[in-house]
């Protein structure tokens, strides 16, 4: 039976998969907190990528907002070329719809509770 966590080291456990099964080009930190203008952002600062996720009374809405943040830190474009591009191109949606499934569909919600 999986242990129980708290939802902030829930987060974590789902970001260490992440990062374990989908690689990124830079390291990627999480930071889970209460944020007044946002539920999630990814931000990319110097060769990290820094998430950061509201605490929301729901666990799988923070999973779904990890999860779009983490699809940006998937292919965001290692130039400076951020300004030039939209905020979610088809290789983010491309992104995201593997995590989604993978977390979903295929196993990765048990999987992760290795993590």
């Amino acid at each position: 039976m999986a242990k129980q966590r708290s939802k902030k080291g829930r987060l974590h456990q789902v970001h260490r998969w992440l990062q374990d099964r989908f690689p990124t080009p830079y390291e990627t930190t999480l930071q889970i907190g209460s944020f007044k203008d946002f539920a999630g952002d990814c931000d990319r600062k110097g060769r990290k990528f820094v998430i950061r996720v509201s605490s929301q009374p729901v666990m799988e809405i923070m999973i779904d907002y990890l999860m779009h943040e983490y699809a940006h830190a998937m292919v965001w474009p290692l130039a400076k070329q951020e300004m030039r591009e939209p905020d979610h191109p088809d290789d983010w949606g491309e992104a995201f719809a593997k995590l989604y499934r993978t977390y979903r569909d295929l196993g990765g919600e048990l999987e992760s509770d290795l993590y």
